[in-house]
């Protein structure tokens, strides 16, 4: 939306549903910050073989089906930490669907304030591959410091962070 804002990005956009109308096998690279904690009205989850009106859920399996069958298609999805400990069917459904079809890479912890001041939901960046798990181990990284308060003001944080640990790892 920022893009047509600015005055480019105007192609190949389409203003639609994309719940109502999901794009199956389309993509090979996902990256979404989806709704957090939201029930939906209807339960488009259905469309995905799942009976929940849990956004969260829905929003995981969207991106899931959306996925292309290249190689190395794969989501990286900012997702409530719900999705990885929630304990009510729906949740328990999706995290058998992860681990028996899709390849989980990396889970990245965020602290629990980290988008304030529109949440203060705790989070996780999930890579997610799509074909079928090869790897027995998913690299967790459990992020304290980003490098911001956590609170409203999100003031920067002079010193070394997490990030700039891991990039530094990373490179050496």
């Amino acid at each position: 939306m920022n893009m047509i804002l600015a005055g480019d990005g105007h192609s190949n956009i389409f203003r639609q549903d994309s719940y109502q109308n999901p794009q199956r096998g389309k993509f090979d690279l996902i990256i979404t910050n989806m709704p957090f904690g939201k029930r939906m009205k209807t339960e488009y989850a259905s469309l995905h073989g799942f009976n929940t009106n849990s956004a969260e859920v829905t929003g995981v399996l969207h991106c899931l089906d959306a996925l292309s069958d290249y190689e190395n298609s794969r989501a990286g999805i900012i997702a409530p930490e719900g999705i990885l400990f929630d304990s009510s069917k729906a949740y328990t459904q999706l995290r058998r669907e992860l681990i028996e079809k899709y390849e989980i890479k990396t889970i990245i912890s965020l602290p629990k304030k980290i988008f304030l001041p529109n949440t203060g939901v705790k989070s996780n960046v999930l890579i997610i591959k799509k074909q079928s798990r090869k790897n027995k181990h998913i690299w967790y990284f459990n992020v304290k410091n980003d490098g911001f308060t956590l609170d409203n003001a999100r003031n920067k944080i002079e010193g070394v962070n997490d990030f700039d640990n891991f990039l530094n790892e990373q490179s050496g």
